[in-house]
């Protein structure tokens, strides 16, 4: 647990930092992220490592982790997600969920998914269409990634994550509204609201 809990700030803490830049070459200002992002590496490593031990799923949750850190701090903080990172965090996903798979003879866990992720996306983008800028191409890209990574586990995995995502960030634009601190117009950050969904989903103690 404690070379977990280490690792994990160092990730954490260096994706904060990563983060941090984006946010300052978006215009954002610079907000002490360095010690939050280790402290929030360290506490997924431990949970990641509780949940699935020393593993290929370990080693494939921490890299969802790691982009879940990097990305909730520059969505939160510009209303932006950086395309690299979430392309990234999906090829590694892609890779060594399959090899976790195929390590434990079950190959349909890749199937599963690929389709939760192709599913995901074009829902997502339909939505996208629909709402004419309300969601942005990130949002989509990013809800398919997570959608994989939950779709491993699981079709009513990555159903409940994907919708547990959105109405949770419905919810908050709607108690801004009420509340006279957003109108229908301004934009909400979609991608913390899924990141927390799809981790709290992976975490959970579940069939695996």
């Amino acid at each position: 647990m404690a070379v977990a809990a280490a690792a994990g700030a160092v990730v954490g803490a260096s994706r904060a930092r990563r983060a941090q830049r984006t946010v300052v070459s978006l215009g954002g200002s610079r907000r002490p992220w360095t010690p939050v992002g280790a402290a929030a590496g360290a506490a997924l490593a431990v949970a990641c490592l509780h949940r699935f031990g020393w593993s290929w799923e370990f080693v494939a949750y921490s890299v969802l982790m790691a982009a879940a850190v990097e990305q909730t701090i520059v969505d939160a903080s510009t209303k932006l997600l950086v395309r690299g990172t979430t392309n990234v965090a999906g090829g590694l996903g892609l890779v060594l969920l399959s090899v976790a798979s195929l390590v434990r003879d079950e190959p349909g866990r890749i199937a599963t998914m690929v389709a939760c992720a192709l599913l995901a996306g074009a829902s997502l983008g339909l939505v996208a269409l629909v709402s004419r800028g309300g969601l942005g191409a990130g949002d989509v890209r990013l809800g398919a990634v997570l959608a994989m990574y939950t779709g491993w586990l699981g079709w009513s995995q990555a159903a409940t994550a994907v919708a547990a995502g959105v109405a949770s960030a419905g919810v908050v634009a709607l108690l801004l509204i009420v509340a006279g601190r957003a109108t229908r117009r301004t934009r909400i950050a979609l991608g913390p609201f899924l990141i927390l969904a799809a981790v709290a989903t992976v975490l959970a103690p579940s069939v695996r």
